[in-house]
């Protein structure tokens, strides 16, 4: 009985020290009008990636909050995202980035979608591709979302 939960202890912890940690950084960028609800939409796609990697067996960890970016682009990691996955022992860094602009009834829809993947040690960008969405949301194809994370996820 003792062998089998140091065995189960031992396993558990093997597991942990050989799984590779990554930090979500999401950004969203309004090229008209500001926040309203669709914070709602990054944080279910944000939600939709780190799944993903938890059950491929990476340690997933994210900002805690959504910054408004200044441009639309994934190459440009601020020092402080940079040396916050330092810090916390993080591999690899996602940076994402939604665009949004407003809809015929004034709301926010996500446009377009650009996901980068770097690596911290080296500082190089080892994925990075966009997606760009119908504005009409009925048109959305989940599949494309799911390509994109499916390829995030082999690269890793």
């Amino acid at each position: 009985m003792v062998k089998q939960i140091f065995l189960l202890v031992f396993l558990g912890i093997s597991t942990t020290l050989f799984a590779q940690t990554v930090l979500m950084d999401t950004e969203e960028y309004y090229k008209t009008g500001g926040p309203d609800a669709s914070i709602e939409y990054a944080s279910q796609f944000e939600s939709q990636i780190m799944n993903a990697l938890f059950d491929n067996g990476y340690i997933v960890f994210n900002l805690g909050s959504y910054l408004k970016a200044d441009s639309l682009s994934v190459q440009n990691i601020s020092t402080d995202v940079q040396s916050l996955a330092s810090e916390n022992g993080a591999k690899y860094l996602i940076k994402m980035l939604i665009q949004f602009e407003l809809d015929g009834d004034n709301k926010n829809i996500p446009t377009q979608i650009l996901l980068s993947l770097h690596d911290i040690k080296s500082d190089s960008v080892l994925f990075d591709d966009n997606l760009i969405l119908p504005t009409d949301s009925s048109q959305w194809d989940k599949s494309l979302q799911e390509d994109l994370i499916a390829q995030l996820v082999n690269l890793l």
